[in-house]
């Protein structure tokens, strides 16, 4: 059974500022958990963000586990962000160090590039298979956030692969590296998917946080 094509969707509060040509390639019950927020706040002169998640809904016969994730300006002052294409999809260039797991994908509603379409196999498990396309087009937006403005983004994930275990129990990290313009910081969005024995996902992102850009 084939799961209908994503939409296209535009980032909300998106002012793009240009693309770069290429890609780069990424190595019922419905439950909620909201992420705990992880916020930096400093002087006037320094940004505020902060990352959350939230799981909208579980897997189930009809649909793939969905998730939220928002960027939010905590600070009193605007703070414009370098990102995409979509929230935890930028391309940080070849000397990029963050960390993606592959036992899940986390697939954003927000078209980035030539995916192939996931599926359901017999086992009731929605899947994304071993050799399915999850290419990038690179590309950065400006995103200029007021006070209490955000970057949001929707999300479904899948188990990686149309064999093994379906949603295997375990913690798996993915990590997203956001350009504060004009400021010598950039920060780090780190989303932790954790799936229960039972089959449970829930997200966390408390390690997000700033780091000083090399000078």
């Amino acid at each position: 059974m084939q799961a209908s094509r994503r939409s296209v969707l535009h980032l909300s509060g998106a002012a793009l500022a240009g693309s770069l040509a290429g890609c780069a390639s990424l190595s019922p019950d419905t439950g909620q958990t909201r992420s705990p927020t992880a916020t930096t706040t400093g002087t006037d002169a320094e940004p505020s963000l902060a990352f959350t998640a939230e799981v909208v809904s579980q897997q189930s016969p009809e649909s793939p586990i969905a998730m939220t994730a928002a960027l939010t300006n905590t600070g009193d002052e605007p703070v414009t962000v370098g990102l995409g294409p979509a929230l935890l999809f930028s391309d940080s260039g070849p000397g990029e160090t963050t960390v993606w797991a592959h036992e899940l994908v986390v697939d954003p509603e927000t078209y980035v590039g030539p995916w192939s379409d996931p599926v359901q196999t017999d086992d009731g498990c929605w899947r994304f298979p071993f050799d399915g396309e999850q290419a990038i087009q690179s590309s950065l937006e400006r995103h200029e956030l007021d006070p209490g403005d955000a970057v949001t983004e929707r999300y479904r994930v899948y188990t990686d692969g149309t064999g093994g275990t379906c949603l295997p129990e375990g913690s798996y990290r993915y990590e997203d590296e956001v350009e504060v313009i004009d400021q010598s910081v950039s920060f780090t969005a780190v989303l932790v998917l954790h799936v229960d024995g039972d089959k449970t996902l829930s997200a966390s992102t408390e390690d997000s946080g700033f780091t000083d850009d090399p000078t």
